[in-house]
C-alpha cells in the first residue's frame, strides 16, 4: 500500500517530487515554509510556532513578545511579572542602587518603579 500523499500545508496542494519540509505536524513545498510575517524562507532555519503560524526569530522577537518595563526590549526568555508589566529578571531591580530584586522580596513604588526597603 503506498504512502498518502503529502499536502503542503500552506497552497493545500499535493508535495510531488520527493522535496518537503516536515514541520509543525505538517509538510511544506520549501517555498512556502516562510515566516508568517515577513515571508523569509524558514527551511532549515529555526522558527517559533505561534498558534500554528511560523515565526522567525525576528519577527517572534519583534512582534510577539512582550516588551521590557525597563528597557523596552523584547523578553524571549522567562519574565518577572510585577507593578502591572513585564521584565527582563535582570531589568527588575531597585531604581535608586540598581540592586536586582529578589521575586519574594518586598520593595516600594516610587514614580512606577521598584525600590528596594534599603533604600
Amino acid at each position: 500500500m503506498a504512502d498518502a500523499p503529502k499536502i503542503c500545508g500552506t497552497c493545500k496542494k499535493v508535495i510531488e517530487g520527493g522535496k518537503a519540509v516536515a514541520a509543525m505536524n505538517g509538510h511544506f513545498h520549501p517555498d512556502h515554509f516562510t515566516c508568517w510575517s515577513c515571508k523569509t524562507p524558514l527551511m532549515g532555519k529555526q522558527f517559533v510556532d505561534v498558534e500554528g503560524k511560523p515565526y522567525c526569530t525576528d519577527c517572534h522577537a519583534s512582534k510577539i513578545c512582550p516588551k521590557c518595563k525597563a528597557c523596552g526590549k523584547p523578553i524571549t526568555t522567562k519574565a518577572t511579572i510585577a507593578l502591572d508589566a513585564k521584565w527582563h529578571q535582570f531589568c527588575f531591580k531597585c531604581k535608586k542602587c540598581g540592586k536586582p530584586m529578589m521575586l519574594d522580596q518586598q520593595f516600594r513604588v516610587e514614580e512606577g518603579l521598584p525600590k528596594c526597603l534599603t533604600c
